[in-house]
């Protein structure tokens, strides 16, 4: 048995990638294509709103805490 934590995602622009967001602070980004996580991050705070920029360079992350916070992606 397991939970699901999710309270926020966003699919990239090209549709290549996922972000998710949970309520223990955390992050992950997975590859569509091939199903795998390409990054995980803490970001201290349960996520309310993620969003790509046009360029796939940036997550946005909107916390419940209030604070936003720009990811820069690799």
């Amino acid at each position: 048995m397991f939970a699901i934590t999710c309270c926020g995602a966003s699919m990239s622009p090209d549709q290549s990638l996922i972000a998710v967001g949970d309520f223990s602070g955390f992050v992950r980004i997975f590859d569509v294509a091939s199903k795998k996580m390409a990054g995980e991050y803490f970001v201290g705070s349960a996520t309310r709103y993620l969003q790509f920029d046009k360029l796939e360079k940036r997550l946005l992350i909107a916390g419940y805490d209030g604070n936003l916070q720009a990811l820069m992606l690799d």
